[in-house]
């Protein structure tokens, strides 16, 4: 049908206009992940190829576990201790998402909607490693780079996106693609470095040193690339001060006193937890006696344990289950056929897994945690497909 065409591409700009512009509104964001699930909706109930269920869920290795993750959010919606706060965060965070997820799908079986989808990501990468370099030399000493054009960015960002660049300069077989990647990738791996967060760093260098391990084909190159990384990392005074300054770091000390907060929470909320979004007022009454009276925070900084505490045990070991089964046909997909997409799609999953133990990115906000989950509905296709130059479908 025409009009479902017209649907198609209605869902794929919205999306191509958030991944290169929606870092920088929240408005932005809100309203392309609106219009792309709206559009999705409408596109999958109009299509009577397959039966409507099958035919509005892509059918990917991680739809069980996706269902029983947002079945458990919302159990915990229901038990948690405050029904309204956590039926907000419910449905303005974790329904979207799991829309997004199947977006995502649907996005990543088609060979042309995933190319213009990586070339908006790559496009959005480039305007705000730009943008940030150019707020951190406007002048005034030298500092870390947290904002592009005045707008605040966050480091996880850099992990959706340097992957690709990468993986494709090594694996793609277009020379003229490589040399684009090559030169695409300098701007942002330099406002990655100045960013300077630990997590990130860790992360990237994780999700370099698995994918080698795995990876059967060019190890070399992957682990000259990953020495690389290292270095230039540690050869800037300011990132390496940053990240060997572990002694006498009070951030350091603040992070295990909220970890040790969302712990308390899950002892008393073993099962469902406190509910969605009940972290940040819940935490000042369980932090441990040496930290009574220490300062309200928000989130965790660390997915995991946040989720345990709002989420409960069954949350957990749901949104575990996501990961093992994504990186488990990940790692057989590498090992088939370890192509630009493969890698450059494990890469970026193992950083951020990796990352998330210091921070709480991809279940917080609506910017980065839909980029996420919609790369991560598209990784699945992508794995599942023996060659994606192979892939016939278009939008």
């Amino acid at each position: 049908m025409v009009f479902v065409k017209y649907l198609n591409w209605i869902l794929l700009s919205s999306c191509a206009v958030f991944l290169a512009a929606g870092i920088y509104s929240t408005k932005v964001a809100k309203v392309c992940s609106l219009i792309a699930i709206g559009a999705f909706i409408l596109s999958r109930a109009c299509d009577r190829s397959k039966p409507f269920f099958k035919n509005f869920f892509e059918f990917t290795s991680l739809n069980k576990a996706i269902y029983c993750f947002l079945a458990v959010a919302g159990l915990a919606t229901i038990f948690g201790l405050s029904a309204y706060e956590s039926q907000k965060v419910f449905f303005n965070r974790y329904i979207i998402y799991f829309f997004i997820f199947f977006v995502g799908a649907f996005i990543g079986k088609r060979r042309f909607a995933l190319k213009i989808i990586i070339l908006s990501l790559s496009v959005g990468a480039v305007l705000v490693s730009v943008g940030g370099l150019i707020d951190l030399f406007s002048g005034g000493p030298l500092r870390r780079l947290l904002t592009s054009f005045g707008a605040p960015i966050y480091g996880t960002y850099f992990l959706y996106t340097l992957p690709f660049f990468i993986g494709f300069m090594i694996f793609h077989s277009s020379l003229k693609l490589k040399l684009i990647s090559f030169v695409a990738a300098v701007p942002v791996f330099a406002a990655f470095i100045f960013h300077g967060s630990r997590g990130v760093w860790l992360g990237l260098i994780a999700g370099f040193i698995i994918t080698i391990i795995l990876c059967s084909k060019k190890r070399g190159y992957l682990f000259g690339l990953s020495l690389l990384v290292i270095v230039l990392i540690g050869s800037v005074n300011f990132t390496r001060e940053r990240i060997m300054r572990v002694d006498n770091d009070s951030s350091i000390k603040v992070r295990l006193q909220m970890a040790a907060s969302a712990i308390n929470i899950f002892k008393e909320y073993p099962v469902f937890g406190a509910g969605p979004g009940s972290y940040g007022g819940l935490m000042q009454d369980y932090y441990p006696d040496q930290a009574k009276g220490a300062r309200k925070h928000s989130h965790a900084h660390n997915t995991y344990l946040e989720v345990l505490a709002e989420v409960g045990i069954l949350g957990l070991l749901s949104l575990l289950w996501i990961l093992a089964l994504f990186f488990c046909q990940g790692y057989r997909a590498v090992k088939k056929d370890p192509d630009a997409y493969n890698i450059s799609f494990m890469i970026m999953f193992l950083a951020v897994f990796v990352s998330e133990f210091f921070m709480s990115v991809i279940l917080v906000g609506i910017a980065a945690p839909v980029i996420f989950w919609l790369l991560l509905g598209a990784g699945t296709q992508v794995f599942k497909t023996k060659k994606i130059d192979k892939v016939k479908d278009a939008v």
